[in-house]
């Protein structure tokens, strides 16, 4: 049961890393597709987009192995 809790919330942690990308690089495409740079601003979305998956993905990550390593802690000193 803690384990899903952890995975749940490596899941959140990921969905939390996109949504945070999308809401301070969307804007900022948006300021380039007005000014006319239409080819730069789709490819700095794309890759706003995949950095910020892969930001989140390290975090969920990182996230689970510390959670992962507490329960072990815990599950050996008690």
């Amino acid at each position: 049961m803690v384990f899903q809790i952890a995975d749940l919330l490596s899941v959140v942690s990921v969905l939390f890393g996109i949504l945070l990308g999308m809401c301070v690089f969307v804007p900022l495409c948006c300021v380039y597709l007005a000014l006319g740079w239409s080819i730069a601003a789709l490819t700095f979305l794309a890759f706003s987009i995949l950095s910020t998956a892969a930001v989140g993905f390290a975090a969920a990550g990182l996230f689970s192995l510390l959670s992962y390593k507490t329960l072990k802690f815990l599950n050996v000193c008690s």
